[in-house]
């Protein structure tokens, strides 16, 4: 299952698109990451958890621009998911792997360079 949200007109442009993939579940999100937009981010990802997926992949490739908004959000995912859901983020890029290398949330969250290798297949 496959669902798609786009930024209004008044915001940013972001997409946010959710798979499931077994008892994994990819929330891909794409575009700019900031305080109108991390909302967006944070509810998909809090109705995924809802279903208490085995694992959560936050797949950041995509986000061209990362905000102390969206770093919250992932902390707030992260204390949400708690033990029953395994969080991982995908931030290979500068605009994604920076914030959190800074910020010290490379020692928080589990990050993974590329999606393959947060999803285990290397």
């Amino acid at each position: 299952m496959t669902s798609d949200v786009m930024a209004s007109s008044e915001g940013p442009p972001l997409s946010v698109r959710t798979e499931r993939l077994g008892a994994t579940v990819l929330v891909v999100v794409g575009g700019e990451i900031d305080l109108l937009t991390a909302p967006r981010v944070r509810a998909a990802g809090a109705e995924v958890l809802r279903e208490r997926p085995s694992r959560l992949v936050l797949d950041l490739t995509d986000v061209v621009f990362l905000a102390s908004a969206g770093l919250e959000a992932m902390v707030s995912l992260r204390d949400e998911a708690g033990e029953a859901t395994e969080l991982r983020v995908v931030a290979g890029g500068t605009a994604t792997l920076r914030p959190l290398e800074i910020t010290g949330l490379t020692e928080v969250l589990d990050v993974y360079r590329t999606r393959e290798e947060a999803l285990g297949r290397n």
